[in-house]
């Protein structure tokens, strides 16, 4: 990017469209130009700083390649690619093992946006850890699809609010309460099986 500068709406405007001709150094540009909203983003949401590097350059590759569907008068660009990088990270998470499980956030996780400059890191641990000794709900855990599975840990075993679990998945409070629901139904359907 030329010193560091932010682009105007109009220049970018200009860059979107040579891009969309096929012009690569338009396309450079434009990603060079992204990717600190995107990665300050994708930490926002709780990424960790070695994590958050992939999925931009994901996001922006996919961007790039889907420029005509990109429509100024529907959203920001910038906007638009956050948008692509957090459902790519919604579709790492279903796609991640059924075994895997997230660790515990810290217990004053509740005010996310507090911690934004020290983003909260969501690492997977093994169901079969001593975190979840009963073999039965360790079962019935790894059948839950990832981003359900998330929000119940969250909501249910650390406390977290349904905002706070809706900025950590990118969604809103009512899809997390929803998730949250069907998930604990889901848990009780599946223990009571077992008893």
């Amino acid at each position: 990017m030329d010193g560091n500068r932010t682009r105007s709406r109009e220049e970018r405007t200009r860059m979107i469209a040579e891009a969309r001709d096929g012009n690569e150094q338009a396309m450079a540009l434009l990603m060079e130009d992204a990717w600190p909203a995107v990665f300050r983003y994708l930490r926002g949401l709780g990424i960790s700083e070695s994590d958050a590097p992939d999925l931009v350059q994901e996001a922006l590759i996919r961007g790039m390649t889907k420029l005509d569907r990109y429509y100024p008068e529907k959203a920001d660009f910038h906007t638009w690619l956050c948008t692509i990088a957090r459902n790519l990270y919604i579709d790492t998470l279903r796609k991640r093992d059924r075994e895997q499980l997230f660790n515990p956030l810290p217990s004053d996780a509740d005010d996310v946006s507090s911690r934004r400059d020290n983003a909260i890191v969501m690492e997977l641990v093994d169901p079969n850890s001593e975190a979840f000794p009963d073999p039965d709900l360790r079962d019935v855990l790894t059948r839950l699809p990832a981003d359900v599975r998330f929000a119940v840990l969250m909501k249910v075993v650390h406390g977290l609010t349904n905002k706070a679990v809706g900025r950590l998945l990118g969604i809103p409070e009512g899809t997390v309460k929803s998730k949250v629901h069907y998930g604990l139904l889901r848990l009780r359907k599946g223990l009571d099986g077992c008893a």
